[in-house]
């Protein structure tokens, strides 16, 4: 258990080891799953074993105690292990008139009312915990804090709803990909929709191609190319157009083993340009078209036109 390794390697008492390892807890994360009332037992008597040890003489069991107390819930109350008496007792007042509160809620439930506290650090802790419990009931609750002014909070919202695979909440996330003002917001909505990958979710990730951050764009082809691939050629031809030689290569990595005619003219294009993105574009069409057409664009495009109309006149 780790919180028994926590205590036993701080050097803590037998008895707040003891106390810490109180319960069984159940002999895999498998079976704890499948015992939704179990689990919530368990939450109820570890937090109420380790509030009382807010109680211990020993600093160092109350600090261990607290710890785990934070760790458990997400929440913090003032508490300081080494504080005056009066200060820790005033803080395991807090503590206890919370938990007194809240005691008949489900963990899920507590932490859904954590995310409209004050509480920034209470706030992205439940966020991130509520996203490991992989239950829809959050989700509405979660897409709230999309609106937050705060950039990283919007951050951990759109990572917890991709990690949930809410597909719920796309509309919100795409709305973010295509408008957030930080570019950061905009990387992680684009993977979290590639986490979802429903088809709603693929497609505000195609619209990417007029994305003006490169890194953005690069999220979302990356998403795209294990979702779909070929749906992914809009966006790396995008890239190949206005790219920075990095961006560049990237996507001719990410075109060859896609392999499809209509990247043959993207390619071409880039012939003639910088040395390392030049040889790659040629190794890529080389690969794409089967042969070698020589260093300039030209026989590749007429190449490409030839394709066409050969497939246009297929009776497929």
């Amino acid at each position: 258990m780790v919180k028994y390794i926590i205590a036993a390697l701080a050097g803590a008492s037998a008895a707040v080891i003891f106390a810490l390892n109180a319960r069984t807890p159940l002999s895999s994360e498998a079976e704890y799953s499948r015992h939704p009332q179990r689990r919530e037992e368990k939450f109820q008597d570890d937090v109420s074993v380790l509030i009382r040890g807010l109680r211990s003489p020993d600093p160092q069991a109350r600090s261990i105690f607290h710890r785990n107390l934070v760790e458990e819930t997400g929440m913090f109350f003032g508490f300081k292990p080494a504080a005056l008496p009066e200060e820790r007792m005033a803080a395991i007042g807090r503590w206890e008139d919370w938990w007194a509160a809240n005691y008949n809620k489900t963990k899920e439930q507590w932490l859904i009312d954590c995310l409209s506290l004050e509480d920034y650090d209470g706030k992205v802790l439940a966020v991130k915990t509520l996203a490991r419990m992989s239950s829809g009931a959050s989700t509405p609750a979660i897409v709230s804090l999309l609106d937050d002014p705060d950039a990283q909070l919007r951050i951990e919202a759109v990572r917890a709803l991709g990690r949930l695979k809410a597909e719920d909440a796309v509309g919100r996330l795409a709305t973010l990909l295509e408008s957030d003002k930080e570019p950061r917001v905009r990387r992680a909505a684009a993977r979290a929709l590639g986490q979802i990958g429903s088809g709603e979710a693929l497609l505000a990730l195609v619209e990417t191609a007029s994305e003006k951050d490169m890194l953005t764009r690069i999220e979302a082809v990356s998403a795209l190319v294990l979702r779909a691939p070929e749906r992914a050629l809009p966006v790396l031809h995008s890239v190949l157009a206005d790219g920075d030689t990095h961006a560049r290569l990237f996507a001719i990595s990410r075109l060859v083993p896609i392999r499809r005619p209509e990247s043959v003219p993207h390619l071409a294009k880039l012939l003639g340009s910088e040395k390392p993105v030049s040889d790659k574009a040629h190794q890529a069409l080389h690969t794409i078209v089967g042969k070698d057409l020589g260093p300039q664009p030209g026989p590749w495009i007429e190449w490409y036109e030839e394709h066409k109309k050969q497939a246009a006149s297929d009776p497929m």
